[in-house]
């Protein structure tokens, strides 16, 4: 089990029209892994705007990469983490 932190600032206030069964983010690699969220994630998740927040999900029978950056797709674009 692999967990995400991030903290979604503003975006949710910018994601409009988003379906109800819907989640305000694509997806989450970590280097090029994609996070699986299935059984761990669902629409009824909430994640707060001005707050960190942490969802759980699998990478897979991958081994430990190098890179180990956080890329989300959100609904509205990408976010990357900026130092």
């Amino acid at each position: 089990m692999t967990q995400v932190n991030f903290d979604a600032k503003n975006i949710m206030n910018v994601i409009k029209d988003l379906k109800t069964e819907a989640k305000p983010f694509i997806n989450t690699k970590i280097g090029e892994s994609l996070m699986d969220f299935e059984f761990y994630v669902d629409h009824d998740q909430y994640i707060r705007k001005d707050n960190h927040n942490a969802l759980s999900g699998k990478v897979g029978d991958q081994p430990i990469s190098k890179n180990q950056a956080v890329n989300m797709l959100w609904e509205t674009g990408r976010a990357v983490k900026t130092e």
